[in-house]
């Protein structure tokens, strides 16, 4: 839904696993799901340089969060059946 959307450029698989949420992990336990990371790293920010998102530094490139919004409606609109 979100390379459908976005475009396949701008959506990458994670090469290694993250344990990013551990306890999301019951959740799948029950349900079918998966977790994605909305990339928000302001323009002209190194995203290997940018304070993370836990820091009180951190400052997000808060366009991306429509994109974001986007794909969560689409993913949403995929489950349904359209």
């Amino acid at each position: 839904a979100a390379a459908a959307l976005l475009g396949p450029d701008r959506v990458h698989d994670l090469a290694e696993p993250v344990m990013g949420a551990e306890d999301f992990s019951y959740v799948l336990e029950r349900v079918p799901g998966a977790m994605a990371f909305l990339g928000a790293c302001p323009p002209g920010a190194s995203p290997d340089e940018a304070p993370d998102i836990h820091s009180n530094r951190v400052v997000f490139d808060e366009d991306a969060m429509a994109a974001g919004c986007a794909v969560h409606a689409a993913v949403a609109l995929r489950f349904l059946g359209d």
